[in-house]
């Protein structure tokens, strides 16, 4: 019976599958079709959007960027630089930005090693720098930015690369 249902089922999937390839939406129009309605600003904030992952790369990186570029662009509030070079977080640099953007930044202890570049990330936030994490960015770091982000992953429930019987 189960057979029988899936063979059934078969050609329906099929179709669904081939209908999502002809006619895709790309994930730019996701993020532009959920916009929420905003005023237009005059002023114009400056982001830095910083996506190197020092450990797993998540696949969720180039939608974090889409959206927040697509945001940008069409509701005026902010520009975003995307940058992967640390030394936007030298006192002289990080001081043209009114926030942070970190997109799935695992493990940016290991990437961020330079105790000047920290030190001035955390003055940066101290003094009313913005910041905001996305995904995997709460995935390490050195005490003082793990109380900056709120908080450290620390492992998902399941184990990587696991069989699993679905019944």
């Amino acid at each position: 019976m189960k057979n029988s249902l899936f063979l059934a089922l078969l050609p329906i999937i099929g179709l669904g599958v081939y209908a999502a390839k002809v006619n895709p939406m790309s994930e730019a129009d996701l993020v532009q079709a959920n916009l929420p309605k905003v005023e237009k600003s005059k002023t114009k904030h400056q982001i830095l959007c910083f996506s190197k992952p020092f450990g797993f790369r998540h696949n969720s990186i180039e939608i974090g960027e889409t959206m927040l570029r697509v945001m940008g662009q069409e509701t005026g509030l902010f520009e975003v630089t995307f940058s992967d070079d640390l030394s936007n977080f030298a006192p002289e640099n990080i001081k043209k930005f009114d926030a942070i953007c970190f997109n799935n930044n695992t493990h940016i202890q290991k990437g961020m090693k330079d105790e000047a570049l920290r030190k001035s990330l955390i003055a940066y936030v101290k003094n009313g720098g913005g910041i905001f994490a996305i995904h995997s960015a709460t995935d390490g770091g050195w005490p003082e930015y793990i109380d900056m982000i709120g908080g450290n992953f620390r492992g998902h429930p399941w184990g990587a690369g696991g069989t699993w019987d679905i019944s």
